[in-house]
């Protein structure tokens, strides 16, 4: 009996123990693509570049949300080199040359990234900023839901492209890439 109760109590502590710790999840994000027709026509015919304007630097994590012993780590930067490879695979397909010196700019910059846990499940936020090389600053929202936090890193990715499809849907940046 009496070995009976110190195995029972040996499990507990180790239970308790092991539940003490905090779990990292790192979200390591890659650009996801727009169906074609998520975008309205572009007639644009000048070269565009696309530029990370991010001040973090590339691999610098911080925590974006927690949920019990969960910590959800992830890079803006990195973040926002996703939001970019989303928005030039979405221009390449529309036949816009992409080239870092062209007049034509689009500055990004994913400053906020977040993720809830819900009721029912979870979301992720994503913030996007654009600025064109005319100074038109434009901000966008994105938000996915999901059902697990084993999923947070797609909940972030798919968010972001909610922020690009926001921005190359929106008038004013159509104007300025036509021009």
């Amino acid at each position: 009996m009496n070995r009976t109760m110190a195995l029972g109590a040996a499990l507990i502590l180790v239970l308790i123990l092991s539940s003490c710790g905090t779990y990292k999840y790192h979200s390591h994000t890659e650009p996801r693509f727009l169906l074609d027709d998520a975008l309205l026509k572009l007639n644009a015919t000048r070269p565009v570049a696309i530029k990370n304007v991010s001040s973090a630097v590339s691999g610098t994590e911080e925590i974006l949300c927690g949920f019990g012993t969960w910590r959800i780590m992830g890079s803006l930067y990195d973040f926002t080199e996703s939001a970019i490879g989303t928005a030039k695979d979405a221009l390449q397909k529309q036949h816009i040359t992409i080239n870092n010196n062209a007049d034509k700019t689009l500055e990004l910059l994913v400053y906020k990234a977040t993720c809830e846990r819900g009721w029912w499940g979870f979301s992720a936020t994503a913030s996007l900023r654009v600025r064109t090389g005319t100074g038109l600053t434009k901000e966008y929202q994105g938000l996915e839901k999901y059902g697990t936090a084993y999923q947070t890193t797609a909940g972030f990715e798919n968010a972001m492209v909610r922020c690009v499809e926001q921005l190359l849907n929106d008038k004013e940046i159509i104007g300025y890439l036509e021009k």
